[in-house]
C-alpha cells in the first residue's frame, strides 16, 4: 500500500486529535481525554512548540471506510535527562485499525528515530503505553500462543562499578543490565561481550559510548550485525584537548540507532578500536526492544 510520512502541519489538527479520541477509545480511557483541536493548535504550532507531530497519509483512492486519508500519527517533543542527557521523547504512536500490518507504524518510528540522529540525542519511547501496530497484540513469536502481554527489552549500562574494558578485537565488554519489568530481549555474555537475540523480531537498537579525548584524534563505535547493517559512527577530532576544567573536559561521544529484524540466536557486539579506552565519567549504554 503506498502511504507518505510527512511531518504534521497546522491543518493537521482536526485528524490527529480524532486519532487521540480513537487511542483512548481503544484504551478505554476516553473520558480522561482533555485536550482539544484548538489546544493543538496552540501548543504544536506557534513559536514556541511544546510538541511535534508526524502524519501518516494515503491517496484518496485508500482511503478509510470513514473517507478519511490520514491515518496515523506520533507526538514527540525534546527533554532533557540529569543522568543522560538530550532525549526525544515520543509520547504517542496510533495507526488506524484497517491500516495496521503495513509497515506504516515502524515508518513513524523511523522517521523519530532520524529526528533523534539527528539531533544526537537518546531516543526514549514510552514502553508502558501499550502496542497498537498488530490487531493481536499480545501473541508470541513462536508458534501463535497469546502471550502475558509484556514488552520485550533490554538495557544495559558500564558504570564506575562495572568491569569496563576494550577487548583484543575492540569488542567493548563490562556491561550490566538493568533490570526491566519487561521479558529480556537479549542474554549477555559477559566473557566474550555479546549480546545474543532470545526472540526473533524487529528491534529498535541504540547504543552510546564516551571515550578518552587525551588518547586519540577520532574514535569510532560500531554495532556488529550479522547479515544485516552495520550501525557505525566515526568521529574525528582535534589534536588538542577541548578548552575547560569541567570534569568532562575529555569526553568524546559516539551514538548509534536504528531498527533492525534480527533472528533468534543471533549474537550483537558493541566494537571501537583495539587502541581506545572508555571514560569512565561518561555515559555508556546499550539497549534494544521490541516494536513487532
Amino acid at each position: 500500500m503506498d502511504f507518505t510520512i510527512r511531518a504534521a502541519t497546522l491543518e493537521d489538527c482536526k485528524d490527529i486529535s480524532r486519532m487521540i479520541l480513537e487511542l483512548a477509545e481503544h484504551e478505554k480511557v476516553s473520558d480522561q481525554v482533555k485536550i482539544t483541536q484548538r489546544d493543538l493548535e496552540q501548543d504544536g504550532f506557534s513559536k514556541n512548540p511544546f510538541f511535534h507531530g508526524i502524519i501518516a497519509e494515503v491517496p484518496e483512492h485508500h482511503k478509510s471506510r470513514e473517507g478519511h486519508t490520514k491515518i496515523g500519527y506520533s507526538l514527540y517533543f525534546y527533554t532533557y535527562s540529569s543522568w543522560k542527557g538530550r532525549a526525544v521523547y515520543m509520547e504517542d504512536l496510533y495507526v488506524m485499525p484497517e491500516f495496521r500490518g503495513k509497515g506504516i507504524g515502524k515508518a513513524l518510528m523511523s522517521k523519530v528515530s532520524q529526528v533523534n540522529m539527528q539531533r544526537k540525542a537518546i531516543f526514549q519511547l514510552i514502553l508502558e503505553k501499550r502496542e497498537l501496530l498488530e490487531s493481536q497484540r499480545f501473541r508470541r513469536d513462536a508458534g501463535g500462543r497469546k502471550g502475558n502481554g509484556r514488552k520485550v527489552a533490554s538495557h544495559f549500562e558500564i558504570t564506575n562499578n562495572s568491569v569496563q574494558k576494550v577487548g583484543s578485537e575492540g569488542v567493548i565488554k563490562g556491561w550490566t543490565e538493568e533490570q526491566l519489568n519487561m521479558s529480556r530481549a537479549v542474554h549477555y555474555n559477559q566473557d566474550t561481550g555479546t549480546f545474543k537475540v532470545e526472540r526473533s523480531g524487529v528491534y529498535f537498537l541504540y547504543c552510546q559510548v564516551h571515550f578518552n579525548e587525551n588518547q586519540s584524534q577520532y574514535v569510532k563505535l560500531e554495532v556488529s550485525v550479522p547479515k544485516g547493517p552495520l550501525l557505525q559512527c566515526i568521529e574525528g577530532y582535534g589534536t588538542t584537548p577541548a578548552s575547560g576544567s569541567h570534569r568532562f573536559h575529555f569526553l568524546k561521544p559516539c551514538q548509534v540507532s536504528g531498527l533492525l529484524r534480527l533472528n533468534k540466536g543471533a549474537e550483537l557486539k558493541a566494537i571501537t578500536g583495539g587502541s581506545f579506552s572508555l571514560q569512565m565519567s561518561g555515559k555508556h549504554y546499550f539497549g534494544l526492544f521490541k516494536v513487532n
